[in-house]
């Protein structure tokens, strides 16, 4: 979705974005962090053992990205969000939320009433499972080895990262085995890559695998 004020990006049929930049400079990513016996379930194939685990998992909770979608378009920092997300009036599904504006980049961890926030690098990364809250989601590489996989990967790359080309490459590499190692296949497949910059109110868009990145 592109407008005046917003770009975004969201899966086909949700009414919430997955990602956002808005043009002041405010900008958020997610990522689900879901329970090892559903994610395993799915991979599995087993449909109705994961249907019922995701029903259990999230059962009387909220999905924070929504929140963050109706805040993200006007907001001049993320501050506000960043105070929504940790209060304690909500329950949230198991989530990492990026947040990014002109003065600093956060991750917020949360699930159910439990979050912790914890300051970005300059050069991080973030994927499917938490670093600083305890006992819910993946706990080790055994429990969801392609969230562990996947971190290793960027952990490795970010080093080289010098520029929004050497972003593209990292983010959708045109090698076929660096590919594998951030592209995933099978259930949990990969359907795209967004690249924001809060610099120039942008939006770089790749819809499959070695696909260049669209400039919105």
């Amino acid at each position: 979705m592109v407008d005046g004020n917003l770009k975004a990006v969201r899966t086909k049929g949700a009414d919430y974005f997955s990602c956002a930049v808005n043009s002041s400079g405010c900008a958020f990513v997610s990522t689900a962090v879901n329970g090892p016996a559903w994610t395993q379930a799915v991979e599995s194939g087993d449909q109705e053992l994961a249907k019922r685990l995701c029903k259990e998992e999230r059962e009387g909770l909220e999905g924070p990205t929504r929140i963050v979608s109706e805040m993200i378009g006007s907001a001049k920092s993320i501050d506000k969000i960043i105070a929504r997300l940790t209060s304690q009036g909500t329950r949230w599904y198991g989530y990492n939320v990026i947040l990014v504006d002109h003065s600093r980049a956060v991750v917020v961890e949360m699930r159910d009433q439990r979050s912790a926030v914890r300051p970005l690098n300059a050069k991080d990364c973030v994927t499917n499972h938490f670093h600083e809250l305890k006992g819910h989601g993946p706990q080790t590489p055994t429990d969801y080895p392609n969230s562990y996989a996947r971190f290793d990967y960027a952990q490795n790359r970010l080093e080289a990262i010098n520029g929004r080309d050497d972003l593209f490459e990292a983010a959708n590499p045109h090698d076929p085995e660096l590919s594998k190692a951030i592209w995933r296949q099978g259930i949990f497949h990969t359907v795209s890559s967004t690249v924001l910059s809060i610099n120039d109110f942008s939006l770089f868009y790749s819809t499959s695998w070695g696909a260049t990145f669209e400039h919105y």
